[in-house]
């Protein structure tokens, strides 16, 4: 059986069973599958059955769909077991399996070619070096600041 895991920082993931025929999703009632995030489109996207799987198509959403970190063609993204989903700008992330299983957040940032949306707000370790370069810097300039203040200070009331 065809199902999407829908995974959300801080919340439980969800399991969602692809029914047979197109699969619409989005935000607004009537999709097939709805997901209430506002940086989804209210018709985000569809699933159409293939000889092979699905194919996702972007249904011309502001923020478009990412499969494995790659925007779709006009014509869609075949699936493959384990294809990760994005969505807009969301951190909602869809993975399409063909088959039952787990999903770790081992497995999930393995896959992609871009880090997932809950993941960005977490800077990398080049990132985090860079701030505390920046942070050092800040205090060096504190520091050395308020001895000038200070020398000149001395220098004023010395006199």
């Amino acid at each position: 059986m065809v199902h999407l895991i829908i995974k959300r920082p801080g919340q439980p993931e969800q399991r969602e069973a692809v029914p047979e025929g197109e699969v619409t999703i989005g935000r607004a009632e009537g999709n097939t599958i709805v997901i209430d995030d506002s940086r989804i489109s209210r018709e985000h996207a569809i699933l159409t059955p293939d000889a092979s799987g699905h194919r996702i198509r972007d249904l011309g959403s502001r923020n478009g769909t990412r499969v494995n970190g790659k925007q779709p063609t006009a014509e869609g993204q075949l699936l493959r077991n384990g294809d990760h989903i994005a969505l807009g700008r969301s951190q909602v992330l869809l993975s399409y399996y063909t088959e039952d299983v787990t999903v770790t957040a081992a497995d999930t940032s393995s896959r992609w070619g871009i880090p997932l949306g809950w993941q960005m707000q977490l800077p990398s370790a080049r990132w985090r070096f860079l701030d505390w370069l920046r942070v050092v810097g800040i205090v060096l300039a504190v520091i050395s600041g308020s001895l000038g203040i200070i020398f000149w200070l001395t220098r004023i009331i010395g006199d």
